[in-house]
């Protein structure tokens, strides 16, 4: 009876390792294959993902840019009508601007102006009467929207200020941005909303005492495709570069960095000649 007991037990403990053998034998190459291609799916997978929050952020940006486009001009409009039927509030002063720098590329402004310029001279003496006409030129806008984003592009550093963080999905924030002339201290072009990375973060919360940035991004131009855009229409906004085309921009961060002013020295040597002429006068003899 004992020994029957001891083959049962012996029984169960082999049929016990069995399964735990067979798990720790290697893969073969057939199931290796399988898990490296189960691996680069989840990875496409995430990638696309990524990609759809990308996007999402790009649209919610251009829609926050709208609707505050649209709110700015209807303040406008508001303004003048009650200037209009005799109201005694006195408008604001207009606000003052530095002039817009040469480098397409040193401001959104400076990339306005560039983008206007290259559409007028390239696409504005173009015909689209006919149907066919219409077609041609549909095509040449889409082709110039493309050569335009892949060849205008640079690395640049802006003097800006930066207000109203605000976070923009998962681990996504946008911010205002406002470009500053380094000698006089006014605004280049109206401010605007850009998207924010995320590992500056640490960085922007510990501040400036300046109360302005340098930002070092990569600027690219990416004017908007939209044959439904003849006009400027009432509020322009977007802005428009020409027929069929809005103007729009990214931005590619690579640095950032609490601006310091540099210190005067001019007071300093101004005031060094000055020490040396009395030094020298008390030197003089005395007749």
């Amino acid at each position: 009876m004992r020994e029957q007991t001891l083959h049962r037990l012996m029984l169960i403990v082999l049929v016990a390792l069995v399964p735990c053998a067979a798990h720790t034998q290697p893969r073969t190459p057939a199931e290796l294959m399988e898990e490296n291609r189960a691996l680069r799916d989840e990875l496409e997978r995430t990638r696309s993902r990524v990609a759809a929050l990308e996007a999402e952020v790009d649209r919610l940006l251009a829609e926050r840019r709208g609707l505050e486009g649209t709110l700015a001009r209807a303040e406008s409009l508001i303004s003048s009508i009650r200037r209009s039927v005799g109201t005694t509030d006195r408008p604001p002063a207009p606000q003052k601007f530095a002039q817009v720098p040469d480098d397409p590329l040193a401001s959104p402004a400076s990339l306005m102006r560039e983008l206007q310029s290259r559409y007028h001279v390239e696409m504005l003496g173009i015909p689209r009467n006919t149907e066919a006409e219409r077609e041609d030129f549909i095509r040449r806008v889409q082709l110039w929207c493309r050569l335009t984003n892949e060849n205008l592009r640079g690395k640049r550093t802006w003097l800006v200020t930066l207000d109203d963080l605000a976070p923009m999905g998962k681990d996504a924030y946008v911010v205002r941005m406002e470009l500053q002339d380094a000698e006089s201290s006014l605004p280049i072009g109206e401010p605007f909303d850009v998207q924010f990375p995320k590992r500056f973060m640490d960085q922007y919360e510990r501040g400036t005492k300046s109360g302005k940035w340098e930002v070092t991004s990569i600027v690219i131009a990416k004017p908007v495709f939209n044959k439904d855009r003849l006009s400027r229409g009432v509020f322009e906004y977007p802005t428009m570069i020409g027929p069929m085309v809005e103007f729009d921009f990214e931005l590619k961060w690579e640095g950032l960095r609490a601006w310091t002013p540099e210190p005067e020295e001019d007071a300093e040597e101004e005031a060094q000649p000055k020490a040396d002429e009395e030094e020298s006068a008390s030197n003089e003899p005395n007749t």
